[in-house]
């Protein structure tokens, strides 16, 4: 089967550049162009404070509302940021909105420099408690989406409330996927991943990622599920440039706005010629992805969409 391909919409791009007001209508109109050259997928990241950006569920549903077909996903969503019924709610409005095309990527987000604690402070959630409130919120999104009363008691939550979208599957079924990274090789993260639909991976190496999947399968199996159901999602960042130096600058600079340094560093790209992005991309194919997104390291969104429609897609196995 041949692997789908996922576009990140530009939600904090937008904010990054210099021109005002800012161009919103880019956002549909790369929204438009991916439906049409049979893109996959379109993906939203999220942020509140840390990353400012337009927020992900609402972009979604606007998506939703000038597309068909194509599925909508978000790649990463941070649910320790919010009340777990408020999200439920958005969260099976925006699958109703589009028809049942939402995709929910989920992890526990970071907090790593001075701006994701200010973000988890401001929200009045400790930040060391992130991880385990996802597993809460995950456990109650996932009783949203049955028919029956909901009550759950936990160590953050206790909910008793009914249905909010009793017996309309169009919002109640969406598949959640998962941050799991190989390099960690953090248990708990693969054995979240496999409690819901699949992984995704941001940072890791293709033979890390591998192994991120491994894991994630062999735990689906042993709690009797099926994991060749399940998806596998890689998160690549490129530049496409024939010029390999101009798009490591350009990339360099664009990460260095996005997260204020460039975390990561070699873990990012490829950048340069179609030819390395797609050797490096079919790297993932062959170590077990089912989905690749990618995100554009660049000022120039439709730019470089056009050349990856182009020059890319169709050589991706």
């Amino acid at each position: 089967m041949k692997t789908k391909i996922g576009i990140l919409l530009p939600t904090r791009e937008i904010i990054l550049k210099d021109d005002s007001p800012k161009n919103v209508n880019e956002i549909f109109q790369i929204a438009r162009y991916a439906e049409t050259n049979n893109i996959d997928s379109l993906w939203v990241g999220d942020s509140i404070l840390a990353k400012p950006r337009i927020d992900p569920l609402i972009t979604l549903s606007s998506v939703a509302a000038i597309t068909s077909k194509i599925q909508l996903g978000t790649s990463i969503y941070i649910p320790a940021l919010r009340d777990p019924v408020i999200l439920a709610h958005t969260v099976m409005s925006t699958n109703l909105i589009s028809g049942g095309r939402l995709i929910f990527g989920v992890g526990a987000g970071g907090s790593f420099n001075e701006n994701q604690v200010n973000e988890w402070e401001s929200l009045n959630v400790d930040p060391h408690t992130r991880g385990s409130r996802l597993d809460e919120i995950l456990n109650i999104l996932t009783l949203f989406s049955n028919n029956d009363k909901i009550e759950f008691k936990g160590k953050y939550f206790d909910i008793k409330a009914k249905p909010i979208f009793q017996n309309i599957s169009a919002a109640q079924n969406y598949p959640i996927l998962c941050v799991c990274h190989g390099r960690n090789n953090i248990k708990n993260q693969f054995i979240r991943a496999a409690k819901h639909q699949g992984l995704i991976s941001i940072s890791d190496h293709p033979k890390e990622f591998e192994y991120a999947v491994t894991q994630v399968n062999e735990y689906a199996t042993n709690l009797g599920k099926r994991p060749e159901k399940y998806e596998a999602v890689f998160y690549m960042t490129v530049n496409i440039n024939k010029d390999s130096d101009k798009a490591k600058r350009e990339a360099d600079s664009f990460i260095k706005q996005y997260y204020g340094i460039n975390i990561w560093e070699e873990r990012w790209g490829p950048f340069g010629d179609a030819s390395i992005i797609i050797e490096r991309a079919n790297e993932y194919v062959e170590a077990g992805a089912t989905t690749l997104i990618f995100r554009f390291a660049s000022f120039n969104q439709m730019e470089q969409l056009e050349q990856f429609c182009d020059q890319v897609q169709n050589n991706i196995k």
